[in-house]
C-alpha cells in the first residue's frame, strides 16, 4: 500500500516534470498552475498540497536544472582532464555556455524566477548557486594560492558574473548579435586573462 509520504513523493516529481517540461517548451513565463494541472490530469489545487504556491515548483524545477548542469559539468572536466586551471576554468565555462544555449528556456528560468521569502526552497536554491561557485572556487584557489577565502569566493563570482553576462547578452539577439563562436572566444579571453 502507497503512504500519504509516497503519494505525496510522487506528486511532487509528477508536477516538477511536467512543469520543466512546460517551461523547456514555453518559457517560465506561459507557464500556469492550470496549465500544469491539466497536463499532469490532476485538480488545481493538488499542485498547493505538494508546493506552497507555483514559485515554490518553479524552484524544484530550478533546483533540478542546476543539479543537471553541476553534474554536466562535473563530467565535462573528468572527460577532458584539464592540467592547468586556467583549463578547467575553461571547460566550466563553456559547458556552461553550451547548457544554456541547449537548454534556453530552462536556464532562463533560473535567473527570472522570483524568490520566495516564506520558503524553505530559497535556502536549497542558494545552496545550488554555492555548489557552482566551489567548482569555480577550486581553480581559482590554485590561480590565487596566497588569497584568503572570502577573496576567493569574490573572484569566482566576479567570474561566473562575466561569464554569465557575455552567455545572457549572446543569448538575447535583441540585446547582442554575437555568434556561438564570439561567445566561445569572449569566454575564452575572460579566463585566460584570470591572473
Amino acid at each position: 500500500m502507497v503512504t500519504r509520504a509516497e503519494r505525496r513523493k510522487n506528486l511532487e516529481a509528477k508536477l516538477i516534470e511536467t512543469a520543466g517540461r512546460q517551461i523547456a517548451a514555453n518559457g517560465l513565463a506561459a507557464v500556469t498552475a492550470r496549465s500544469v494541472a491539466t497536463e499532469a490530469d490532476i485538480a488545481l489545487g493538488s499542485i498547493y498540497s505538494a508546493f506552497p504556491d507555483l514559485n515554490g515548483l518553479f524552484m524544484a524545477v530550478n533546483l533540478e536544472s542546476f543539479e543537471q548542469l553541476a553534474r554536466r559539468v562535473a563530467r565535462a572536466i573528468l572527460e577532458e582532464e584539464p592540467e592547468t586551471p586556467h583549463a578547467r576554468l575553461l571547460i566550466m565555462a563553456r559547458t556552461y555556455l553550451d547548457f544554456a544555449m541547449e537548454n534556453r528556456n530552462r536556464w532562463k528560468a533560473l535567473f527570472d524566477i522570483e524568490m520566495s521569502r516564506d520558503s524553505d526552497l530559497p535556502e536549497l536554491y542558494r545552496n545550488s548557486v554555492a555548489g557552482l561557485l566551489q567548482l569555480i572556487g577550486g581553480p581559482v584557489k590554485e590561480i590565487y594560492p596566497s588569497l584568503p577565502p572570502e577573496d576567493i569566493d569574490a573572484r569566482s563570482r566576479a567570474l561566473f558574473s562575466a561569464v554569465h553576462g557575455i552567455v545572457s547578452l549572446g543569448l538575447d539577439a535583441r540585446l547582442s548579435a554575437v555568434s556561438e563562436d564570439q561567445m566561445h572566444d569572449m569566454i575564452g579571453f575572460i579566463v585566460e586573462n584570470v591572473k
